[in-house]
């Protein structure tokens, strides 16, 4: 059985006519004839029979037709769908980022569809730690990812700038009155950090043991969001990537005055997986636009500064 057979099958059963299936076709009669011949052989039933000059299904033809019909639309959808996936224009881009860009995430669609006019182009969004990032892409789950650099073999990645890291604590805390903090001067604070999962957690880590410190830890969190109302109900204090945006009323951000290693964030992206136009086309445009988390973040202290 295939294709063309079934869809030989649904014509005739439509036209009841086997002149007019084949004109309609564009095949001969006798191919037609042939094929329907084969079709009933290899289904052991009779689906059409004869009525003066046309055809009629039989008893057969009529139980199959209705499952012909289905599975025709479900492949045509299929087909429809899969041209307008890989379509340069509009095609579909499933991206995965760290919790922290979820401000930067729809700047950056926005941006491309002002520069593109892809405005067609859809987007399937996910979060997920760094280790869950990798895995998303490397399983096919996903077509990109933004997160701190990879060590996976299998991944490419393009640094798109660089997350400072700041201390955050709630506006009735003591040390709210501050505008910088040496972090060795505040050792017996309550923290707020990242769970393990999260490779940001490693990095913060690694800033307390640069400084001999060992932070009370009081709960660990996967997102940001979480971390954040912790602080801003006065749970503890927190270090974490700059916040990107000020819809957090209850929280004062502190910068660091200690000489803080870089956290630098990456486009990634499979080394060897095949990309659709869409795809290809919209991590091209971030390679071509360097640094364009840098340039979202000179955008927003730019725009602070007006305000002021």
């Amino acid at each position: 059985m295939n294709l063309h057979q079934l869809y030989y099958f649904k014509t005739i059963a439509e036209l009841e006519h086997y002149t007019k299936a084949s004109e309609k076709l564009m095949v001969t009669q006798s191919s037609l004839s042939h094929s329907i011949s084969e079709l009933e052989k290899e289904l052991n039933v009779k689906l059409f029979e004869r009525n003066g000059r046309n055809v009629m299904l039989t008893k057969y033809g009529v139980f199959f037709l209705e499952y012909v019909k289905k599975s025709l639309n479900i492949l045509e959808d299929g087909m429809a769908k899969l041209q307008d996936y890989a379509n340069p224009g509009t095609g579909v881009v499933r991206l995965t980022y760290v919790s922290s860009l979820h401000d930067f995430i729809p700047y950056l669609i926005t941006r491309y569809y002002e520069k593109t006019g892809n405005i067609m182009t859809k987007f399937q969004f996910y979060l997920g730690s760094t280790y869950e990032i990798e895995k998303q892409i490397e399983n096919d789950d996903v077509d990109i990812g933004f997160s701190t650099l990879s060590i996976n073999e299998k991944l490419a990645f393009h640094h798109i700038g660089d997350h400072e890291t700041v201390l955050i604590v709630s506006k009735d805390h003591p040390l709210a009155v501050l505008d910088t903090v040496d972090l060795t001067d505040i050792t017996d604070e309550k923290f707020i950090t990242y769970n393990y999962q999260c490779q940001i957690r490693t990095y913060i880590d690694a800033i307390f043991d640069s400084l001999n410190i060992q932070p009370n830890i009081v709960s660990e969190a996967f997102h940001d969001n979480i971390i954040f109302g912790s602080v801003a109900a006065g749970f503890g204090i927190a270090l974490v990537p700059e916040p990107l945006n000020s819809k957090y009323p209850n929280i004062k951000v502190i910068q660091i005055e200690n000489d803080l290693p870089c956290r630098e964030l990456h486009l990634l992206w499979h080394k060897s997986r095949y990309m659709s136009p869409a795809i290809e086309n919209f991590k091209n445009f971030i390679i071509e636009n360097g640094k364009i988390f840098d340039d979202y973040k000179r955008g927003i202290e730019e725009s602070s500064q007006i305000l002021l």
